[in-house]
C-alpha cells in the first residue's frame, strides 16, 4: 500500500512541477476567449515561422527541394494555410481542455510581459541589475514552451527538407534500377548479384531513411492527446542539448570538422567490387541493421522526436533494449566502413602508409560518433528519468543497447 501511494505522489509531482502538457482535471472546457487567444497566438507564432522559411537563406536552402513541382518550403506554406482554415473548426469544435496549457499563449504572455517592461535610462545598482535579470528570464513552463517551438521550427523542418530531397533521389532512382534490370542479359552472375545488388541497397537505403525522415517529420509538426504525443517536457540541459544538435545541421558542419565525417553508402563496396561475397555479406548486414532502425521508428511513431518527452514506448525493439535506433545506427555504420579496412596490399602503387593514415583517421571519427551517439543516450536517460513511467521502465528493460551485455 504505501509502495503505491509512494508511486502517486511522485507521479503528481511530476505532473504539477515537470509535465507542461499536464491539465488539471478539475478545469472546466476552455471558453471561447481563451479558444480564440490560443489560435491568434498559434497563428502569428507560426506564420512569423513561415517567413524564416522563406526569408532566412539557411532554411530556404533546407527547404527547396521539391516534388511534383511543389518544394518542401511551399508544402509548409500550404499546411500553414490549412491550418488558419482547419484549426478554428477543431477548437471551437471540440474545445480541447489541452488550451488551458498552451505552449503559444505563455509565449505570447511572455513577450508581452518583457516588452511592456518599461527601462529609465539611468545607471542601475547591482541589486537593481540583478532584478531585472530576474524578470527578463523566463520561467519553467515559458522556457519549456521557447524550446517546443524551436525545437519544431529546427528540427521539423530538417526532418521534412531531408525527406523531399530522399523522395526526389527514390523518384529517379526506382525507375533507373528497374530500367537496368531489363538490360542484364538473363544468368550473369556478377551483374545480377553485383551491380544489381549494389543498386538495390542503395535504393533500399534511401527509402529506409525516407519513410523515417516522414514519421519524425510528422510527430515534430503533430501534438495532441489524439495522437498520443503530447510533450511532456523539454531537456534544457546544455550537454543534453549540445550532443543532439552536433548531429544535426548547422552544427554537423562543425561537428564534422573537428571529428570527421565517414557517412558514405558507396564506401561499402569491398575492393571496389559490387559481387564480392563480402560486399553482398556487408549489404545484408547493413539492411538488417537500418531496418531495425527503422522498426524502432515506427514503435516511436507520433512520439519520435529529439529533445523531448512525449511518453515512454515499450513495444517492438524498445521491449528488448531502450536505445535499439543508435546502436543499430552505429553498427550500419559499421558494415559502412568495414570495406576500407580489406585491401589489396599487392596492388601495383599502393601506399602502405597513406592507406595506415587514412583507415585510422576514419576508425576515430567513427569511434568519435559512436561516443556521441552514447552520450546522446545517458543525456536522454537523465532527461527521461524525471518521469515515474519512465523510471518503471527503466526497471523492466535493463540493458540499454545489447540485450544480457550492455
Amino acid at each position: 500500500m504505501e509502495e503505491n501511494t509512494e508511486k502517486t505522489a511522485e507521479q503528481e509531482y511530476f505532473d504539477k512541477n515537470i509535465n507542461i502538457s499536464y491539465v488539471d482535471p478539475e478545469l472546466p472546457v476552455p471558453d471561447n476567449k481563451t479558444i480564440f487567444k490560443h489560435y491568434i497566438c498559434s497563428a502569428v507564432l507560426y506564420g512569423v515561422c513561415v517567413l524564416l522559411f522563406w526569408l532566412n537563406p539557411w532554411f530556404y536552402d533546407l527547404l527547396k527541394a521539391n516534388v511534383f513541382g511543389v518544394s518542401a518550403g511551399e508544402f509548409l506554406s500550404y499546411v500553414y494555410l490549412g491550418y488558419l482554415i482547419i484549426a478554428p473548426i477543431i477548437y471551437f469544435g471540440f474545445k480541447p481542455r489541452t488550451i488551458w496549457v498552451s505552449h503559444n499563449i505563455i509565449i505570447f504572455d511572455y513577450l508581452k510581459r518583457i516588452f511592456k517592461e518599461k527601462n529609465k535610462l539611468r545607471a542601475l545598482s547591482v541589486e537593481e541589475i540583478k532584478h531585472q535579470l530576474d524578470f527578463f528570464r523566463p520561467t519553467y513552463k515559458e522556457s519549456q514552451a521557447i524550446l517546443v517551438l524551436l525545437i519544431k521550427l529546427i528540427f521539423g523542418t530538417q526532418m521534412l527538407g531531408f525527406a523531399f530531397n530522399n523522395f526526389g533521389i527514390m523518384l529517379s532512382q526506382v525507375p533507373d534500377l528497374i530500367n537496368y534490370c531489363k538490360q542484364i542479359p538473363a544468368g550473369t552472375f556478377y551483374n545480377f548479384y553485383g551491380d544489381v545488388g549494389f543498386r538495390f541497397y542503395n535504393t533500399a537505403i534511401n527509402i529506409i531513411f525516407l519513410v523515417d525522415l516522414l514519421l519524425f517529420a510528422l510527430s515534430y509538426f503533430t501534438e495532441s492527446v489524439f495522437l498520443k504525443n503530447r510533450i511532456r517536457s523539454v531537456d534544457s540541459t546544455p550537454a543534453g542539448i549540445l550532443f543532439c544538435i552536433a548531429c544535426y545541421p548547422p552544427f554537423f558542419a562543425a561537428s564534422s570538422m573537428i571529428l570527421g565525417s565517414f557517412h558514405n553508402n558507396s564506401t561499402l563496396l569491398v575492393m571496389n567490387n559490387p559481387a564480392h561475397w563480402l560486399t553482398i555479406l556487408l549489404e545484408i548486414l547493413a539492411l538488417i541493421f537500418i531496418s531495425i532502425y527503422l522498426s524502432a521508428s515506427f514503435a516511436l511513431f507520433t512520439k519520435a522526436s529529439n529533445l523531448t518527452n512525449r511518453g515512454t514506448v515499450s513495444s517492438g525493439p524498445y521491449a528488448v533494449v531502450r536505445h535499439p535506433a543508435y546502436i543499430s545506427k552505429c553498427l550500419y555504420w559499421f558494415c559502412c566502413i568495414t570495406p576500407l579496412f580489406v585491401v589489396d596490399f599487392n596492388a601495383p602503387g599502393f601506399d602502405i602508409l597513406k592507406y595506415l593514415l587514412v583507415s585510422t583517421i576514419i576508425f576515430l571519427s567513427y569511434a568519435a560518433w559512436v561516443v556521441i551517439y552514447y552520450f546522446r543516450a545517458l543525456t536522454e536517460e537523465r532527461h527521461l528519468m524525471q518521469d515515474p513511467e519512465y523510471r518503471e521502465y527503466v526497471k523492466k528493460v535493463k540493458y540499454r543497447f545489447i540485450p544480457g551485455l550492455w
